[in-house]
């Protein structure tokens, strides 16, 4: 029987199924990605260009042998290295890496070099302290902002552990409740995935919407939105329709936002600093199918995450999402974690990327060596840097006819050169 793991978008995924009373389900999942591609030509439609890529590169495919720095977690007993969830991970100017754990409901902080500081952070109600936390950001006052799902809102955290002010995010117009999921930051830019809902006729309405917000909590720029129906005597699960941009947008240093919106193509939108639309990039790409067994482990995982969902019907695809994740670099390039990139990989493999420069054409196949998984795998990228945690825990509500291997988390520190 299978036993599938939990591993970081899983688990974030998992904290988003149904809510009591809000059937709410939330994707964190991300299957698959592509073969990038050398400008085939530019179009433009409505005064927006696409930037439509070949699959072959302008450049020839680079493989870097990664050079470790350090790493904690894992069996390691040491004090401020036992991880239950990392949600999230940011840096401030120093280089200091902040930890986000939603499970133990605190921010771990460990220097440059790798060297535990101190933990900050607990649950509860009152100032600085949090539950069901799905994001953290590095805020422009130098604070560290960790992001409630629900009730939504941004707890605000002093890097020495004292509380500091909460971004209130206003609710908007006729929505009865906010809840928040993830967020990014970048010197003066946050911005933060935002959920409303409202009520229709036998069900309900979610939107989900990407804004940029100011330090009073206004917003300052929207980019893109999903909106599903929820009808609540026939519940449908369409991956292509719950696993939507909020698992695929990066943030970039100049305010640029990229967005992966369209389920199973290679297609992914430039935003402006002020919400336009600056171009779309695509690339030509072959669909990776799933193998019988990714397949009902996918399955399974979803009954897992519907089972106060009485009835409901799960649709999933037999290929996977081309687009696993996006990561804007201080270089101004794009790397891309696409499906193909990340499959059948070898044991020293972490993925291949494709990179695309600031004009959006396909540069080069980047393989990286070492340990990691960029299927299963949290990347964060920031500066000349790549932290991987790895590791996973059992799925919650399924069981197995074998005891579940525990892998502990580990945090991987990388030297990456832009």
């Amino acid at each position: 029987m299978l036993c599938p793991r939990l591993h970081h978008r899983q688990i974030n995924l998992f904290a988003l199924l149904p809510l009591i009373g809000a059937v709410y389900f939330g994707l964190s999942l991300s299957p698959g990605a592509a073969l990038a591609t050398q400008p085939e030509r530019t179009e433009e439609t409505g005064g927006l260009r696409h930037i439509v890529n070949t699959s072959n590169p302008t450049l020839p495919p680079k493989t870097i042998e990664m050079e470790e720095l350090w790493r904690v977690g894992g069996d390691s007993e040491a004090e401020g290295e036992f991880f239950g969830q990392i949600i999230q991970m940011v840096c401030d100017e120093s280089g200091n890496l902040f930890v986000l754990d939603s499970q133990l409901n605190n921010v771990r902080i460990f220097d440059s070099g790798g060297a535990y500081l101190r933990t900050i952070g607990r649950e509860g109600e009152g100032p600085g302290e949090f539950r069901g936390a799905r994001g953290l950001v590095m805020l422009p006052d130098g604070n560290l902002g960790v992001i409630q799902m629900m009730p939504g809102k941004v707890i605000g955290l002093k890097p020495d552990g004292d509380p500091a002010p909460n971004l209130q995010i206003p609710i908007p117009e006729n929505a009865g409740f906010i809840m928040l999921f993830f967020g990014q930051s970048r010197g003066e830019f946050t911005d933060l995935v935002l959920t409303t809902q409202d009520r229709i006729e036998g069900g309900m309405s979610q939107t989900r919407a990407l804004h940029r917000f100011d330090a009073d909590g206004s917003i300052l720029a929207s980019y893109t939105s999903n909106t599903r129906d929820i009808n609540f005597a026939q519940v449908v699960v369409d991956e292509s329709i719950w696993d939507c941009f909020e698992n695929r947008w990066t943030l970039a240093s100049d305010g640029t936002v990229y967005t992966a919106e369209t389920w199973g193509e290679y297609d992914i939108s430039v935003w402006n600093a002020d919400g336009t639309r600056r171009m779309n990039i695509l690339r030509t790409y072959r669909n990776l199918k799933r193998s019988r067994e990714e397949y009902e482990e996918l399955y399974d995982f979803y009954v897992a995450g519907t089972a106060n969902m009485p009835g409901a019907e799960i649709k999933l695809h037999d290929f996977h999402n081309p687009i696993r994740s996006l990561h804007a670099r201080d270089d101004g390039k794009l790397w891309v974690n696409h499906s193909r990139g990340s499959s059948d990989l070898a044991e020293d493999e972490i993925g291949t990327f494709d990179v695309f420069d600031a004009e959006g054409e396909y540069e080069q196949a980047v393989k990286l060596l070492g340990d990691g998984n960029a299927a299963d795998d949290y990347l964060y990228f920031t500066r000349d840097r790549l932290y991987v945690v790895s590791g996973s825990l059992p799925v919650p509500g399924q069981e197995s006819a074998e005891e579940p291997e525990m892998m502990p988390l580990t945090i991987i520190c990388y030297r990456l050169p832009l």
